[in-house]
């Protein structure tokens, strides 16, 4: 692990472990480091860390927290439990540091107690002196607050310094022992690389609200000096309806033992056998709904999981890319709403995707991916046995999954969700562009969506008007609409700010690139001309050459852009006149989660509920749809309000993730 190598680095540089007196050098660097450090900024956490000699671990760990102190929004606490070395001298130099010293050692929970009483800040980190911090560790964790809302304790992945797993949270058994989950173990596993509640997370590197942290008084002194007090603590909260969660994205090095050894015979470690005992009789009603040591510890981590759903999808979702990923997001959301443990495979690839499957562990998805799983026969001879659901995505991955899942997971509900209905793309590409070859590939696209449709309990589209052709077409089949997601966003710039007409698309789909074409051909020259101050934006990732040489000085083709958010502010009509396609369109929910007004050819329109000239505007030939954007564009900015306003209302009411919610949850409650 790196992060361990810049470690290794500068306890060699300051000779931190020898018995050399003179540390002026390491912290000359610290302060030197933290010297741009704002100030004024009120701290969102305060970080404690409880120490007990061991000076050189103490300036390793504050080395690693350079960065979550130059940022000026967090405070950091260092109570000295009357180390016996020189840590008073050199510690009380560092800037930028609340040094608390306690002139008796009163043990670790005391410390941590005392140091406490100080704290500013809405969240408390406890650190130990023996860690070092990986760059983004305290981010993950105190996001984690608002992404697991029942959340009142977060841990953080602990390791080794030679890169082995130390912790991915743990597991109290039946009789009050407790496990490392994953100790030893390769760290980069997919059971330990999500977040997930867990019975507790040691206590060298754990945030908590300050409130909570009060309201249960800190750690417990019936474990003074030390151990057991994380676990209690959990327990605690756990007894109060809060969670402790361990988020994997926050990632720690621990040096265990260095500052209480490892032998449990003597010294301060004896503590740990005579406080589980402790730990046990307080807790020995909680406790019997655990498991035997040892048995079933992946069912055993997640204890509180009573429903499984794995959801197959061709490849890892990249949400800011495409609708049909932003939508397989959704899904997972609401799962994890309604209280299920997500499983997912990118079944195409088994792919691990350092970004996208990232986010989705981030959130609690225990993502299966090679070289750890590289066969769905396996995977779902191995996990088939504890799925309540499978979800199918996209009628490739159907094809290809559904005789498994139906032979290894027979008790499963299943549920699939198409994109939208290829075979319908397909028929009406061939009519716009003359090509007689792609019905027969419609045909045979046919024959394998409805083949899907009528093995499945249930099948998901986002467009009304597709649930009433598929329903038609399979009478037997149960098809619902899943409303495509989107959060609002809203605007801040005004109609007379803005000056551009915009287009969004992924152009991997044939049906963008035509639209855009399009667009910039036959319909933007007579809005061009009637427009003068305006440029017209092609915003997407993947633009094809064809597209790209396109751009001019007012035609303006992106590529990706990682915010769209400052593109929709400078945008005052969107247009979407797409000639072909199916299923509900993304692109046109986005913009009006943006605030801005859209104008769509009915391809466009279709299928989503909207109201033709409340909602959006329609229009079908490009003299039309040149004449509507014109029309807006210029005004009155009455009409252009009433439009914009109208679009934000009805992605609030129907395209939020509580929409998606209940959709799921109607179909998920239905014999």
């Amino acid at each position: 692990m790196a992060e361990a190598k810049r470690g290794e680095a500068f306890l060699k540089t300051f000779r931190l472990l020898s018995s050399r007196p003179d540390f002026s050098g390491a912290v000359d660097e610290i302060n030197r480091l933290t010297a741009s450090r704002p100030s004024g900024l009120a701290p969102r956490a305060s970080i404690v860390i409880p120490v007990y000699g061991q000076l050189g671990y103490t300036l390793n760990c504050l080395h690693s927290l350079v960065p979550d102190i130059v940022r000026g929004d967090v405070e950091v606490l260092i109570g000295d439990d009357a180390s016996p070395d020189g840590s008073a001298r050199w510690l009380a130099g560092l800037h930028h540091i609340r040094y608390i010293r306690h002139e008796t050692n009163g043990g670790f929970i005391r410390n941590c107690n005392l140091t406490a009483s100080e704290v500013t800040a809405p969240y408390i980190v406890l650190l130990n002196n023996d860690t070092r911090v990986v760059p983004g560790w305290l981010d993950a964790m105190l996001e984690s607050f608002t992404l697991f809302t029942d959340a009142g304790l977060i841990g953080a992945k602990l390791f080794y310094p030679d890169g082995s797993l130390q912790e991915a949270g743990g597991i109290v058994w039946l009789d009050g022992s407790a496990w490392n989950y994953g100790r030893d173990d390769d760290p980069n596993r997919p059971r330990y690389c999500h977040a997930r509640r867990v019975d507790y997370v040691s206590g060298c590197a754990i945030a908590l609200p300050i409130d909570d942290w009060r309201v249960l008084g800190g750690f417990d002194s019936l474990y003074t000096p030390a151990y057991y007090e994380d676990t209690d603590i959990a327990f605690r909260l756990r007894q109060g309806g809060r969670s402790t969660w361990m988020q994997p994205l926050a990632r720690v090095i621990h040096y265990e033992g260095m500052t209480s050894g490892t032998d449990l015979t003597s010294g301060a470690k004896a503590y740990q056998v005579q406080n589980s005992q402790k730990f046990r009789h307080r807790w020995a009603p909680t406790l019997a709904s655990h498991r035997k040591n040892g048995v079933d510890p992946w069912l055993e981590r997640d204890r509180d999981t009573k429903k499984r759903v794995l959801v197959i999808d061709t490849v890892n979702p990249t949400p800011d890319q495409d609708a049909g990923s932003a939508a397989t997001v959704a899904l997972i959301r609401a799962y994890i709403a309604l209280g299920y443990h997500v499983l997912f495979v990118p079944e195409d690839n088994f792919l691990y995707d350092p970004q996208a499957t990232t986010e989705l562990q981030r959130i609690g998805v225990e993502c299966l991916y090679a070289p750890y799983e590289n066969s769905l026969t396996t995977l779902l001879t191995r996990y088939g046995p504890y799925l309540s659901v499978v979800h199918l995505i996209r009628p490739e991955t159907a094809k290809r999954a559904l005789d498994l899942v139906k032979t290894y997971v027979p008790q499963a509900r299943l549920i699939y969700l198409n994109a939208d209905l290829h075979f319908l793309r397909l028929e009406r590409q061939a009519e716009v562009e003359g090509r007689r070859e792609l019905l027969a590939e419609a045909g045979r696209m046919k024959e394998v969506e409805l083949g899907i449709t009528s093995r499945v309990d249930t099948t998901f589209v986002h467009s009304h008007m597709e649930r009433d052709l598929l329903s038609q077409m399979v009478p037997m089949a149960r098809v619902e609409v899943m409303p495509l997601i989107h959060t609002l966003v809203g605007r801040q710039s005004s109609f007379t700010e803005r000056q551009d007409v915009m287009f969004l698309g992924g152009y991997n789909h044939p049906p963008n690139v035509d639209a855009a074409l399009w667009l910039i051909d036959g319909i933007w020259p007579s809005v061009a001309e009637a427009c003068p101050q305006a440029r017209l934006l092609i915003v997407g990732a993947n633009p094809p050459q064809a597209l790209l040489e396109k751009a001019s000085d007012r035609v303006i083709v992106t590529g990706r852009v990682d915010d769209l958010a400052p593109w929709f502010e400078r945008t005052r009509v969107f247009v979407a006149p797409l000639r072909y396609g199916a299923g509900a369109k993304g692109k046109v929910v986005t913009a009006m989660a943006h605030g801005v007004p859209v104008i769509a050819s009915p391809i466009a329109a279709e299928g989503m509920g909207f109201v033709k000239g409340r909602d959006l505007l329609v229009a079908e030939t490009p003299v039309d749809l040149a004449e509507s954007i014109v029309s807006l564009y210029n005004g009155p900015e009455t009409e252009w309000l009433r439009l914009a306003d109208n679009g934000l209302n009805r992605v609030r009411d129907g395209n939020g993730l509580d929409a998606v919610v209940a959709a799921l949850e109607a179909v998920l409650n239905r014999p």
